[in-house]
């Protein structure tokens, strides 16, 4: 498999360190060009400082340059791997696209942001519930984003909104290690049953909701290959056995 690489543009930081450096430079120009002693100090000391800032942005932004390269390099490793399986240990059960638009739209559907872009896409099913995990690219950074759709037989077309929240990683008891938000608690009491709890005890806490017909967990940062099976296995293929044993009437 060839994933097709996307094509970057500048960033918002480089853009700046090339602003800024072109503010620094025409400052000292006219601190050179000026016979005025006052606007010289002046010039020379703004633009010098503007200068550092620049250079300070550009060695940033150059460092972030070399870190997407790895990740991209990382994730086309990745999807040679879900040919040969010498790069990394896939799971057979999982496919992988370079880019998922779609999946935006049902983020926009549970009330998520869903502008940028849907990149990385790891899909998979367990039984008859299918999930996703991707990389979601926005200007202000990237999460890393797994969502698990509900059974396709289930009775209602939409659930009410249950969120979880980690409340103390800790506690041996499900009901103080998470804090329960519902807006119908029969509902809660219907998904949270006693082998949905079991599910959820037994990985690393997390936070998660479910609204409308998707369960949706996030992390607030990018994911190598590595990292997003990880993210994977320890969020979402829990979460998509707890959507598994929801009631169909519920």
């Amino acid at each position: 498999m060839t994933a097709l690489q996307p094509t970057r543009t500048m960033s918002g930081q480089t853009w700046a360190a090339i602003a800024t450096g072109f503010v620094g430079a025409f400052l000292i120009g006219l601190a050179v060009a000026t016979d005025n002693s006052n606007i010289e100090v002046i010039g020379w000391f703004t633009g010098a400082i503007f200068l550092l800032v620049a250079l300070g942005l550009a060695v940033s932004a150059i460092r972030n340059l070399r870190a997407e390269s790895t990740e991209r390099n990382d994730w086309a490793r990745f999807a040679a791997a879900l040919d040969d399986g010498v790069h990394f240990e896939v799971p057979e059960e999982m496919g992988y696209a370079a880019e998922l638009p779609a999946v935006l739209d049902d983020l926009a559907d549970v009330g998520q942001p869903s502008d940028g872009e849907a990149r990385h896409a790891i899909v998979g099913e367990e039984g008859q519930i299918h999930w996703c995990a991707f990389q979601h690219e926005r200007p202000m950074g990237t999460a890393t984003v797994g969502m698990i759709g509900l059974h396709p037989d289930r009775t209602a077309d939409a659930y009410p909104q249950l969120e979880i929240r980690v409340n103390d990683p800790d506690a041996d008891e499900f009901g103080r290690r998470f804090e329960v938000l519902a807006q119908d608690r029969a509902f809660a009491d219907q998904v949270l049953h006693e082998q949905a709890r079991a599910h959820l005890m037994a990985t690393d806490p997390f936070d998660w909701r479910l609204e409308g017909n998707q369960i949706i967990t996030m992390l607030a940062e990018s994911s190598t290959p590595e990292q997003a099976i990880n993210f994977i296995e320890g969020r979402v293929k829990p979460l998509a056995r707890v959507a598994g044993d929801i009631p169909l009437d519920a």
